[in-house]
């Protein structure tokens, strides 16, 4: 090699490492925030569960304008199933889980009707808002 491509390799190296430098000292700060902490005992103690709007997307989506997601949160399984209209979601959960008010344990409450599964889980935490038990 030519004492000048040398010099170039050299040259090209360390501008790299100057422009990493840039880089890394004019990079956002990483912001540490609290989470909320969520203790799970066994499979079926805790599910997440909310629904996804995707009107502006319907027509490229055969007509779907929501998505149910429900969250295993010890197991991190995730279901999606595609909705046409919210009351389909009946056909997904049970009407316990839906309602907003009095939330109350009972045998036939708290069931939640997946494909392939048949799960009872202790607790549903829907959005973060409201908690059922």
């Amino acid at each position: 090699m030519e004492p000048t491509a040398k010099r170039r390799k050299y040259i090209s190296k360390n501008m790299s490492l100057v422009k990493r430098a840039v880089n890394e000292l004019h990079s956002p700060e990483r912001r540490r925030f609290s989470r909320r902490k969520t203790i799970i005992k066994s499979l079926q103690d805790l599910f997440q569960i909310d629904l996804v709007e995707m009107i502006p997307y319907a027509k490229e989506n055969d007509i779907f304008k929501y998505i149910f997601v429900c969250i295993n949160t010890f197991s991190k399984y995730v279901w999606a199933i595609p909705l046409k209209t919210k009351t389909q979601i009946f056909s997904v959960i049970a009407p316990e889980l839906v309602r907003v008010s009095s939330w109350k344990k009972s045998e036939t409450g708290l069931r939640i009707l997946l494909p392939k599964t048949d799960v009872i889980p202790k607790t549903v935490l829907l959005d973060q808002v409201c908690q059922v038990k």
